[in-house]
């Protein structure tokens, strides 16, 4: 698996953690490289949708998960 950036819609559907096949990819991925990759402009994505919808818990895990 190469090193890659994940976008919005990817790191959403990570962060649910609903779906079983997208949880063991990036399992596997973080077990390979240690960490995600994603750009400022899907962490300001994340974040808007986030505060939009004022899900605090979501919104304090979210930035707890930028600081790994």
């Amino acid at each position: 698996m190469p090193r890659c950036l994940l976008d919005t819609d990817t790191l959403s559907e990570v962060m649910r953690g609903q779906n079983r096949h997208v949880q063991n990819r990036a399992n596997h991925y973080v077990a390979q490289f240690g960490t995600f990759r994603f750009s400022h402009i899907t962490r300001y994505e994340i974040l808007r949708g986030l505060k939009a919808r004022a899900a605090t818990r979501q919104l304090s895990d979210f930035e707890a998960f930028c600081r790994v």
